[in-house]
């Protein structure tokens, strides 16, 4: 099944304008969290009138470039070994090259602090698009469910229809879908409240895509296979992998939080023993007086 629109003599497949507007979204999008995130380090470097070096938003925008290509090649040549023709895209494998790629390029160029926090900032960019990766999926027809009841029924003639012979099946895509987009929502208030977000995407991106991996049907019925493998243990692989790098950001988080409520404690403590020598002098003086 594909479903196509007609702009004059322009005729597109739904497929590819779905996919081109999520590459837009997600590139609008991180462009403009970057922009926020470079005007709020600069108001409090300007606040804190601290000399240090300000967020440079180019920078960090090239750092986001660099691993977006690197996204995009990891969806079209991983995702082909990760497919069960071994001719489609898979967006984890892209997912799984854009990470330790932004990392990479934010710790080659410092000025802008910690590659992790700058990470944070991009991430939800992602998720916006494979809101619309999943869209252009079903529209496409491809990606789609087992037999389920209350499932989507394909048009006759489609690959799903003929495949099952008309039953409803699973609606993988649109699931998906709204998983992402309430995820993307949830990071983007979280962050805009000042809270930690880094590992929101990657846990549940890496949950999600495990779990629909049972309920696809080209992945369950899939016979391809490689070095023994079928494509449906490849996904799991990779989606665990993406799920432990998630892993990785909360444990990093948690101890980030243990650390700073350490230093926190240790500057109150100085600061009581402050406190109780000025009070200890001023009744030595008092009582010198006397």
């Amino acid at each position: 099944m594909r479903v196509f629109i007609s702009l004059g003599e322009l005729r597109l497949a739904s497929h590819t304008l779905f996919n081109g507007i999520g590459v837009v979204l997600a590139i609008v999008c991180a462009a403009l969290l970057l922009f926020f995130e470079w005007k709020r380090r600069n108001r409090v470097d300007l606040l804190q009138r601290e000399p240090g070096k300000p967020f440079n938003y180019w920078l960090a925008l090239l750092c986001f470039a660099g691993a977006y290509g690197g996204l995009a090649l990891g969806t079209m040549y991983i995702g082909s070994v990760l497919t069960v023709d071994r001719e489609g895209v898979a967006f984890v494998g892209g997912v799984l090259v854009f990470i330790p790629v932004f990392l990479f390029l934010a710790k080659l160029f410092p000025r802008n602090g910690s590659p992790t926090k700058q990470l944070e900032v991009v991430l939800p960019a992602l998720a916006l698009q494979h809101v619309f990766n999943r869209i252009a999926c079903l529209l496409n027809g491809c990606c789609f469910g087992t037999p389920f009841a209350q499932g989507i029924t394909y048009p006759r003639f489609t690959v799903p229809n003929m495949m099952f012979r008309g039953q409803p099946l699973f609606p993988t895509q649109p699931v998906e879908s709204v998983i992402m987009l309430l995820c993307f929502v949830v990071i983007l208030i979280l962050h805009f409240r000042g809270k930690r977000t880094l590992p929101i995407f990657p846990l549940v991106f890496g949950a999600t895509g495990f779990w629909l991996t049972f309920l696809m049907a080209g992945l369950v019925m899939g016979e391809n296979s490689l070095l023994g493998l079928r494509a449906m243990h490849w996904h799991q692989i990779a989606f665990v992998l993406v799920f432990g790098v998630g892993v990785v950001f909360l444990v990093l988080i948690l101890r980030e939080a243990k650390e700073r409520k350490e230093q926190e404690a240790l500057a109150k403590k100085k600061q009581n023993k402050r406190h109780v020598l000025k009070r200890s002098q001023k009744r030595k003086m008092k009582a010198g007086k006397k």
